[in-house]
């Protein structure tokens, strides 16, 4: 059974483009955070001829990680942090999905998680 290399992740991670699209109301926060790693500018470096070859082989290594998939979860609980200024947020719910298209590894993580209490800075 292969995995993926701690080097061959690395190297996903640094060709990684980030959008986070997301509601908050007074109750909490509801996003989406969509990763996407060009994969023809990787396949060189991961030893496949072509993206296409490449994502085959990597899709199924990508979804069994247990580091990419806590990976992408802080990214995204991270952004959904940096989101909600001055407010914690509680216990959330995610859920994640991998897929190929075209030459690109596209992660989705959706977050949902309530605000638990506001945060307030001690005065100086």
């Amino acid at each position: 059974m292969s995995v993926l290399t701690r080097e061959a992740e690395e190297r996903l991670f640094t060709r990684v483009d980030r959008m986070t699209e997301a509601r908050l109301d007074d109750t909490g926060y509801v996003g989406s955070t969509m990763l996407t790693i060009d994969l023809g500018a990787l396949a060189g470096q991961l030893r496949a001829e072509r993206a296409e070859t490449l994502g085959a082989r990597l899709l199924p290594l990508v979804e069994a990680s247990p580091r990419v998939r806590l990976r992408v979860l802080r990214l995204a609980l991270a952004e959904a942090q940096r989101r909600s200024p001055g407010r914690a947020l509680g216990t959330a719910q995610t859920s994640t999905s991998m897929r190929i298209v075209g030459s690109a590894l596209h992660i989705d993580v959706d977050v949902s998680a309530p605000f638990s209490e506001l945060v307030v800075e001690a005065a100086r």
